[in-house]
């Protein structure tokens, strides 16, 4: 006799992310330049990149340690965090608030040491206009912006143009 094999499927979903869900903190909100030294373990400032195609803003975020602690400043390396290239990508806006999160910790050891040897430079939403309208990979201008980093235009791809 054959035995029977039960096969389960579990299938996961997560609603989209909205861009008003992207600015829901104040990490990210693109309210203008913001510097903020909260102890000499951590450096937090955020600023308008660009705006986008339509005109909404791109905000960057820099996390490091103060100049006085860890690596010299200018010998510091850095690493770009990125989100939302493809509109799409909702769960990009989870990962992105998890690396956020963990940057910011103040009283992590392993976390220190990273903003003492490290810059991260960390956008949110590449595609902030592809957000708002719905769009799964495009961009206002009809485009796919991860398909740009070679030769991207200001007048068209603003974002990536800017983050190069």
């Amino acid at each position: 006799m054959l035995d029977m094999v039960r096969i389960e499927t579990t299938l996961m979903e997560a609603n989209p992310q909205k861009y008003s869900e992207d600015q829901r903190t104040d990490a990210v909100k693109p309210d203008g330049d913001v510097e903020i030294l909260v102890n000499d373990h951590l450096v937090y400032k955020r600023k308008t990149l660009c705006k986008s195609l339509s005109g909404l803003p791109m905000p960057v975020i820099t996390i490091t340690a103060s100049r006085n602690t860890g690596k010299p400043y200018r010998k510091r390396e850095a690493i770009l965090v990125t989100s939302r290239v493809h509109p799409g990508e909702s769960n990009a806006s989870f990962v992105f608030q998890g690396i956020f999160d963990m940057l910011t910790k103040v009283n992590d050891p392993n976390v220190q040491f990273l903003r003492e040897n490290f810059i991260f430079k960390m956008i949110p939403c590449l595609n902030p206009d592809g957000v708002v309208r719905g769009n799964y990979r495009s961009s206002f201008a009809g485009v796919d912006l991860n398909r740009q980093w070679i030769c991207p235009d200001d007048t068209i791809h603003p974002e990536i143009y800017h983050v190069k």
